[in-house]
């Protein structure tokens, strides 16, 4: 069994491998490829390793932390994430994470605020409804942006 290090390294290593070999395929995310979504899946659990969590801002410890994908998932990002941290038995700080598709930032910002604990993947189908001043002061949620969209609207965290 690997350490969470090595799981971390391995991963890294996965999304490089695949980032090279995609070559100059371009990378929007209108046209994903399958390799695409691996390769944002490899990077956001690359990227959750490192994020450093208070323990008040962690569930009950009976509890899974959510990863709520929001939007129209049409390439399939939600099975790949779920494949992914189950294949790799992913936890972030001990605790499980289970990843579900709500279709809209409407339908989510219900969810956002229950139990805290929570990470927003927010799809490029909700870049229009997505603005700054919507973010929620929520302690133990994290939101994250598919793409560049989200960076003009003031979304720190992006995948560009």
């Amino acid at each position: 069994m690997f350490s969470a290090v090595k799981w971390d390294r391995l991963i890294s290593l996965l999304a490089v491998f695949l980032f090279v070999w995609l070559g100059s395929k371009k990378m929007w995310a209108d046209h994903d490829s399958n390799h695409i979504t691996n390769l944002k899946a490899a990077l956001i659990l690359s990227a959750l390793n490192h994020v450093r969590w208070q323990e008040v801002d962690l569930p009950a410890s009976h509890l899974n932390v959510e990863m709520l994908v929001v939007g129209k998932d049409i390439n399939k990002i939600t099975d790949r994430l779920s494949n992914v941290m189950r294949t790799t038995e992913f936890k972030l700080k001990n605790f499980s994470v289970e990843v579900k598709n709500i279709l809209s930032l409407k339908e989510a910002k219900d969810q956002m605020g229950k139990n805290g604990s929570k990470l927003i993947l927010l799809l490029d189908s909700e870049s229009e409804s997505w603005s700054r001043d919507i973010y929620p002061n929520i302690p133990g949620t994290l939101i994250m942006g598919e793409s560049n969209n989200f960076a003009r609207k003031g979304l720190v965290l992006t995948l560009i």
